[in-house]
């Protein structure tokens, strides 16, 4: 394996570390198009287009759009289901093998300000439950919130608690798996980017490497999240896709809630982690790059307050952005690199990518073993800006 980086400091790195199932449903949908015409000209909005003079960007905008239905979204919401229904079936399959996951199924709570915004979060959650991608589906009133995790102030009005869903410390998760693969045999390398491919007949024969080697290759797998787009172009393929970065800080709270949070007005996401409590969201198109707006961590700490008064702000650390990979409809990339006949991708899976993890590995594994993809993996073609092939 090459990393570029040290293991696990991508966007794995500072995000929110769940397991969410129930939040299978992509970001392109009716209510983001609303999200960014709000945003317009507000840096600190939960949402940020920067003007970008970039034509691929321009198209991959335009796509993005095109997919913002609510027919495109129950399309995109059915197939995830397909991957997320088993996802916590195949940490368990991992964890069998000898992975240290940490993961705990505590749940997820989220809660609103707004009796509104609490109902259409609800009629959200009942169409992932139709999917079968959420289970212990229950509504609590602000003060069942407040028995339930103290840490949360008196303007939240209510709450739907999912049952089914689960957090984990996406750092000892990285860790953990470097470590697995070590013991298996397998050759980890990091710090060592990627600078090009040697091909001969269609066929990956060789990664060249920023050291100036070449390392024969029966078959590859490029898992570099957004990064994944100029990796690809080294294959000749133009993956359609941008990082929609986010964002996260810990803030020091003396009595940790149990699960995770998800707090719905402002779509940041509260998870106990390390003995702090993580703070992540926030959506920025910016193009690809590792760059830290203050404004964004500005916005993130604001958003959370009106939840959590009662936490200690002046105790705020690990300021953090990293890259999620995003595609025009949301939807992972999972899928034989055109044009060659062993090189292979995963990536795309947006805000999905603890959750979807362990099955996404599962299935790529068996695509590249068989050469066949499963069932699963149809609706996860290589796209262009146009769409997905059929």
């Amino acid at each position: 394996m090459l990393d570029a980086g040290p293991v696990g400091a991508g966007a794995s790195w500072g995000n929110a570390g769940w397991v969410s199932p129930s939040l299978s449903a992509p970001i392109p949908g009716p209510a983001a198009v609303v999200t960014a015409l709000r945003s317009v000209g507000k840096p600190d909005s939960p949402l940020w287009l920067a003007p970008q003079p970039d034509p691929a960007f321009a198209l991959w905008g335009l796509s993005f759009l095109r997919h913002c239905t609510r027919a495109s979204n129950e399309r995109g919401l059915a197939a995830t289901a397909l991957l997320s229904k088993d996802a916590f079936r195949f940490y368990d399959v991992m964890r069998a093998d000898g992975l240290a996951a940490g993961l705990e199924r505590r749940g997820l709570l989220f809660i609103a300000r707004s009796a509104a915004e609490l109902d259409a979060e609800l009629a959200e959650l009942s169409r992932a439950a139709s999917h079968g991608v959420a289970a212990g589906i229950m509504r609590l009133s602000g003060d069942e919130c407040r028995d339930r995790q103290p840490v949360i102030g008196p303007d939240v009005a209510g709450g739907v608690f999912v049952e089914s869903d689960g957090h984990l410390d996406p750092r000892r998760l990285t860790a953990a798996l470097a470590a697995l693969v070590t013991r298996r045999g397998g050759t980890i390398r990091a710090g060592i980017p990627v600078r090009g491919f040697a091909v001969r007949d269609g066929r990956v024969a060789a990664v060249l490497t920023g050291a100036g080697e070449q390392i024969a290759a029966d078959s590859v797998v490029v898992a570099a999240g957004a990064l994944s787009v100029p990796v690809t172009r080294l294959l000749g393929a133009r993956l359609p896709m941008t990082a929609g970065k986010g964002y996260s800080v810990s803030v020091a709270c003396p009595e940790l809630p149990e699960a995770p949070m998800y707090l719905v007005e402002s779509r940041v996401g509260a998870t106990p982690l390390a003995g702090r409590l993580r703070l992540a969201g926030t959506i920025e198109f910016s193009g690809l790059n590792s760059r830290l707006d203050q404004r964004r961590i500005t916005s993130l700490t604001r958003a959370a307050r009106g939840y959590f008064p009662g936490l200690d702000w002046t105790d705020v650390a690990e300021e953090w952005t990293g890259m999620r990979p995003l595609c025009p409809d949301g939807l992972p990339v999972i899928d034989r690199v055109p044009g060659t006949a062993n090189a292979w991708v995963a990536t795309g899976h947006s805000t999905l990518g603890i959750t979807l993890a362990a099955v996404t590995g599962a299935h790529l594994a068996q695509f590249v073993s068989t050469g066949s993809a499963p069932p699963e993996l149809r609706p996860f073609r290589f796209p262009t800006y146009a769409g997905r092939p059929r």
